[in-house]
């Protein structure tokens, strides 16, 4: 993934050109449990099972949120967000190949994110 990128995109085999920047991470390979790649924001708590990835992300206000997760071969089922009262907030999922791709507004107080798998 490339991290200088707000999308964190995955890319399998990524050129850098001579004189340039580049800060990549690994996503997690692995065709049991789908696992969290990269937040932008700091992560407080999760949960990592075959059907359910879930986790507590906290990170400044008026800012966009954005989690990667390596889906291991699974579909999405179903994604939701909710502040730390149970409230919803926006939420856009996006499967990217073997990823998925979530973007939600962040909050200092916390945003909780919840993916169903198949």
């Amino acid at each position: 993934m490339d991290l200088l990128n707000s999308t964190l995109p995955v890319a399998v085999d990524r050129v850098i050109p001579a004189r340039s920047l580049a800060f990549l991470c690994d996503l997690p390979n692995t065709t049991i449990v789908p696992r969290i790649g990269m937040v932008s924001g700091r992560v407080n708590a999760r949960l990592e099972t075959a059907n359910t990835t879930a986790l507590f992300v906290r990170a400044p206000l008026n800012t966009v949120g954005v989690a990667r997760i390596h889906s291991a071969g699974r579909t999405l089922d179903a994604a939701r967000a909710m502040d730390r009262l149970g409230r919803p907030v926006t939420l856009q999922a996006v499967t990217e190949g073997d990823s998925l791709l979530l973007r939600y507004p962040n909050s200092p107080d916390g945003v909780i994110l919840r993916v169903g798998w198949q």
